[in-house]
């Protein structure tokens, strides 16, 4: 795996840092450590509140910007802070956005993942986790991302079905939107190593 120095500065290069500063209606945060290799900060969603779509699963901290003004980059810092209490600078990278529902209003929402690095890496069993929404914070090392994606049985509706998955730590699968809000990070990774 290339370094995570080579990494960050592939995502600078592509996915420019100062797209991070535009409003948006929800982010989420790649919180890139130094580790064996680059480890992306994630989060296990809490089961409550009922109804939740996103109950249970693998998440990246993150959430809705509290005013129409609030940049992607303010509410990915804001939401990685209160969920999983890790403070982020400045954003390395703003990668492509997704589009998901609104988890209230059922209508399009965009959804930015801006990406952050850490010189050092975060006291991960120490953190004080926002524990209505998050259950725990761990690191997925960025080699696992980096490989293949396999198949889980997920809820869907009312049914089990197969679906694309990576399966990190703690036996927990990171599947749906946030797989693929992580698959440009994925590419650089791949790319990087190419380049070695």
């Amino acid at each position: 795996m290339g370094t995570l120095a080579n990494v960050i500065d592939e995502l600078a290069r592509r996915f420019p840092p100062e797209h991070a500063q535009r409003p948006a209606a929800a982010a989420v945060a790649l919180v890139l450590f130094p580790g064996s290799d680059g480890q992306p900060c994630a989060a296990h969603r809490a089961s409550p509140p009922p109804g939740d779509r996103w109950s249970g699963d693998v998440a990246l901290p993150g959430g809705m910007a509290s005013h129409r003004a609030e940049s992607a980059a303010d509410v990915a810092r804001r939401e990685t802070l209160e969920e999983v209490g890790v403070r982020v600078g400045e954003p390395v990278a703003s990668l492509p956005h997704r589009w998901t529902l609104h988890p209230r209003r059922k209508r399009p929402m965009r959804v930015v993942p801006v990406v952050f690095r850490l010189d050092e890496p975060p006291p991960l069993d120490a953190l004080e986790v926002e524990d209505r929404e998050v259950a725990a914070a761990f690191a997925v090392p960025l080699r696992t991302l980096a490989g293949r994606v396999g198949f889980a049985r997920k809820r869907v509706g009312r049914s089990r079905v197969p679906v694309p998955a990576i399966h990190v730590p703690g036996e927990r699968v990171l599947w749906g939107l946030t797989l693929a809000m992580t698959r440009p990070l994925k590419l650089v990774a791949r790319h990087v190593e190419g380049m070695r």
